[in-house]
């Protein structure tokens, strides 16, 4: 029984591992995540096609108050079309493929959390809009750090709440085990008393 603690104990920490994976874990993102006030920066967006059809267009929309810059750049095979609050790249990923493409900010004027909505559209016509945030912070005198996408929130609650489930089912288990044997028969098999 005390096999069942111990895995339902692994599991919560398999859980705890991957949540703290981050980007790992993240469909879209930007990378870096957190970037200093008042310095043009190249950032990365990154997808990837879970569909059974092909990706044909990302459409990245900025914050009000931060403008694209002058430089983008698109994976072979794809076209970019800019404005200084939108850029959009098409071209075709296959299901099942990873992709990066770039952008230029000019520089945030304030710290603080700043969110994308990226639009991803479809060969079947449907489309999806995710929320990606990028962190400015004051700056320092150093170069942008990357840090965790807020994407992964999600991601991270599920594998804690797994482990927390398969935990709670190892006890439930011992529990139930102990009642049906009784410390009388489980004495007799030789099982050592803890309580």
């Amino acid at each position: 029984m005390k096999r069942l603690l111990v895995a339902g104990l692994v599991g919560l920490a398999l859980g705890l591992i991957f949540a703290d994976a981050g980007p790992a874990w993240a469909h879209e993102e930007i990378d870096p995540a957190t970037v200093p006030t008042g310095k043009p920066v190249f950032l990365t967006v990154n997808a990837a096609n879970e569909k059974t059809v092909d990706l044909t267009s990302i459409r990245l929309v900025s914050p009000k108050g931060l403008d694209f810059g002058a430089a983008t750049h698109e994976p072979p095979g794809w076209t970019v079309a800019k404005s200084n609050a939108a850029v959009t790249w098409t071209g075709a990923l296959k299901p099942n493929k990873f992709e990066s493409w770039g952008f230029e900010i000019e520089g945030a004027d304030q710290p603080g959390p700043q969110t994308y909505t990226a639009t991803l559209s479809y060969a079947d016509n449907t489309k999806e809009d995710v929320e990606v945030v990028l962190t400015v912070t004051a700056a320092t005198g150093t170069e942008a750090s990357s840090s965790k996408s807020s994407g992964d929130g999600g991601k991270a609650t599920v594998g804690i709440a797994l482990g927390a489930v398969a935990l709670a089912l190892a006890v439930i288990a011992l529990v139930t085990s102990r009642k049906k044997t009784g410390p009388a028969t489980a004495a007799a098999a030789g099982e050592k008393q803890d309580w």
